[in-house]
């Protein structure tokens, strides 16, 4: 089933809108440049649909009409790797979000018409990157990413002194006064996932000493589960899930946006340090 597709006179006001950049605020790219052909132009943008064009696309809003589904209101102009990045994550890029994206990046434009870009200004956006770059590789850096993995695997089995060194570390940083991104997407990411992780670990009461750093959610003698056990078995069990979905947001959109930071540098930076405790 075909759904609704923008027509081309709202994909032109779109772009036009947006001033030809990306609508991602951690983005920001030209979309729209010269081609070899002197005759024609190279588009790298795209009319993404904030809400769902038909049944199955992300963010779908079955209460809406074709023809809303359709209007400008309901469009953002994107390169086409932000296009796949919110097409891909719907928990992330809320529609909330993208409408917060275009609104604000169309604000700026509006600022900006008619006027010369001062320097200040591009040095400004400049130096937010570098420093969310800077705080991102310290953030990563209280990560191991294959460790974590493993105890998300785990969980709600089982959880080892390992485990708890890293959210300690990960949970202290992100939550510090000091510490902040400017990237609302990083922000609300990290966020999300430092929240997940630390309701996945509340439960520390419930787990048993087997030795070798490792602890488990048993009874003595392996005794069936309380109901109150089984209760907080199954909310460790939705938050790992959580944990995992804002995991590998985190890392694509790091790849995808911020190509400075490695992550195999940052893994061997949290092991590093693990390593110089235990």
């Amino acid at each position: 089933m075909a759904g609704p597709d923008f027509s081309k006179s709202t994909i032109d006001t779109l772009a036009q809108r947006a001033g030809f950049q990306c609508s991602n605020p951690a983005c920001r790219v030209n979309t729209v440049g010269p081609n070899g052909n002197v005759s024609k132009s190279t588009v790298i943008g795209e009319a993404a649909h904030i809400k769902g064009a038909k049944p199955g696309a992300k963010r779908y809003d079955s209460s809406m009409s074709d023809a809303e589904r359709a209007a400008i209101s309901n469009g953002i102009w994107l390169c086409r790797n932000c296009h796949g990045l919110i097409d891909r994550d719907e928990v992330t890029f809320t529609a909330d979000v993208l409408f917060r994206w275009r609104s604000e990046h169309e604000e700026q434009i509006a600022k900006k018409l008619g006027a010369r870009e001062l320097p200040q200004q591009s040095i400004t956006t400049d130096i937010r990157r570098e420093r969310d770059v800077a705080s991102m590789r310290q953030l990563m850096s209280c990560l191991n990413i294959p460790a974590l993995e493993q105890h998300i695997h785990q969980l709600p089995h089982t959880i080892t002194e390992t485990d708890l060194f890293f959210h300690q570390a990960f949970s202290d940083l992100r939550n510090s006064t000091s510490f902040h991104l400017y990237d609302p997407t990083l922000d609300e990411t990290t966020k999300n996932l430092s929240e997940a992780w630390d309701r996945a670990t509340q439960y520390a009461y419930r787990y048993r000493s087997c030795g070798n750093g490792h602890y488990i959610f048993s009874n003595e003698g392996d005794a069936p589960l309380s109901s109150d056990q089984q209760t907080d078995w199954d909310n460790i069990e939705k938050e790992r899930h959580a944990m995992m979905h804002y995991l590998v947001t985190l890392l694509n959109y790091i790849r995808n946006s911020y190509i400075e930071i490695d992550i195999r540098e940052t893994n061997e930076n949290a092991r590093k340090r693990y390593a110089s405790i235990a």
